[in-house]
């Protein structure tokens, strides 16, 4: 799957887009980054209706390239250093929505099979 990265595109539409792919997954962005390991801050929670431009640093349009094969902490690094924004994959678990902090070495697939099962099961990790 391919995501472009324009200088008007909101993080709410990047953030659709990947849950277009990984359905039991969501991102949300943060002014701060985090460590692999740990949780992002709600006080650093970047208003997801702003375009990727006025929040981070933009260069030039590109392509952000994602698959199942992709570790969490990987994406979250990756775009941390390309566009300056922390980012954080929730997972559904059961009727929330978790922050993958603790799964952050399993891949994108992992982590949405997870989700499905447990949005199926209710039952929590």
């Amino acid at each position: 799957m391919t995501i472009k990265i324009s200088a008007d595109k909101t993080l709410k539409q990047i953030s659709e887009e990947f849950s277009a792919k990984f359905p039991y997954l969501r991102l949300k962005f943060y002014s701060e980054a985090h460590a692999v390991g740990e949780k992002s801050s709600l006080w650093d929670t970047l208003n997801m209706s702003l375009p990727i431009s006025e929040v981070g640093k933009f260069d030039h349009e590109e392509e952000l390239h994602l698959d199942g094969h992709l570790k969490t902490a990987t994406l979250e690094q990756e775009f941390q250093r390309l566009y300056g924004i922390g980012l954080q994959v929730f997972r559904q678990d059961g009727k929330e929505w978790i922050q993958t902090s603790n799964t952050d070495h399993w891949t994108l697939a992992q982590q949405n099979r997870e989700g499905h099962a447990d949005s199926i099961t209710g039952v929590n990790i």
